[in-house]
């Protein structure tokens, strides 16, 4: 699991779409921290690489929500 490319994360129009891919790293954060407590599985770094992505999908939706604001707030003048 690596981290998103620019690329993909434009690939994100709408927050919906961003707020469901959250949900979706979040479950397999949760199983990710289970097998690792259970030692069903080593790979820790994963953990990491899953609340990076995590991160990165918040930033995206702020930033969206920053310039549907900000783009609302010229029109309204």
């Amino acid at each position: 699991m690596t981290l998103f490319k620019y690329s993909e994360l434009k690939s994100f129009n709408n927050i919906q779409a961003i707020d469901t891919e959250i949900v979706r790293l979040r479950k397999i954060l949760v199983e990710l921290r289970l097998k690792i407590f259970l030692a069903e599985a080593k790979e820790t770094h994963l953990i990491a690489h899953t609340k990076k992505k995590i991160a990165q999908l918040y930033f995206k939706k702020r930033e969206m929500a920053l310039s549907s604001y900000n783009t609302s707030a010229f029109v309204s003048r």
